[in-house]
């Protein structure tokens, strides 16, 4: 099943030299495969026209794919449900994503943020792109002794990025290192972890950041 949700169709036109007319047309759509329900936001394709000498005459014109800026995944398959979201942002260079499962009575949380372009818009050298991942899991609690359980356990790696540490210390004052290890809403509050992983973890070629993360409890309630 496909249900075209949004059609948008857009016309710019730049003065040049030469000038061009651009011609946008795309959809924003969802629907069903099995036990899989999935959005995408604004896939189409992208007619620019040069008015210059070109291959169609007078005229250059090409047709290209216009790639969608979010693509969403829900799964609900017995054991195994869940879902996420994948957000494109090729003009500023950043791609993340965040994704939520429920396996087996396990809660998984996944994100990731792929930047290709430093602060001042310039490609990344020499590697082209710096990288964030977290993982993390609601564990059932398990016993330590002495009162202790382990309630969840995650990691964090950083490639091409540094920890700033007055950054994470303000994080930790105001609480927005909460948004970052195990977040309660990681769906719904993506943008904002997105955002904080990049003013704590700040893009910086040739360094690295690698961390285990856990939630320890103790004494009932927790």
């Amino acid at each position: 099943m496909l249900d075209i949700d949004r059609v948008d169709l857009v016309l710019a036109l730049e003065t040049g030299p030469p000038p061009q007319l651009a011609v946008q047309a795309a959809a924003t759509a969802s629907g069903l495969l099995g036990p899989i329900s999935y959005a995408v936001d604004r896939l189409g394709v992208e007619l620019p026209v040069t008015f210059s000498d070109g291959n169609a005459g007078p005229f250059g014109v090409v047709l290209q794919p216009l790639w969608p800026t979010g693509l969403g995944i829900s799964v609900d398959a017995g054991l195994v449900t869940g879902g996420g979201f994948i957000s494109l942002d090729p003009q500023a260079g950043r791609y993340s994503g965040v994704v939520v499962l429920d396996l087996f009575g396990v809660g998984i949380t996944v994100v990731g943020v792929l930047d290709t372009l430093d602060a001042t818009g310039a490609p990344l050298p020499p590697s082209g792109f710096s990288f964030l991942l977290i993982v993390d899991a609601d564990l059932p609690p398990i016993q330590l002794g002495f009162g202790f359980t382990l309630n969840g356990a995650g990691a964090l790696a950083a490639v091409n990025r540094r920890l700033d540490s007055p950054a994470l210390l303000d994080g930790v004052r105001a609480g927005t290192l909460d948004s970052i290890m195990f977040p309660a809403d990681p769906v719904r509050d993506a943008p904002r972890i997105v955002s904080d992983t990049g003013d704590i973890f700040p893009v910086s070629t040739g360094r690295y950041v690698f961390g285990p993360m856990t939630v320890i409890g103790w004494a009932p309630p927790p």
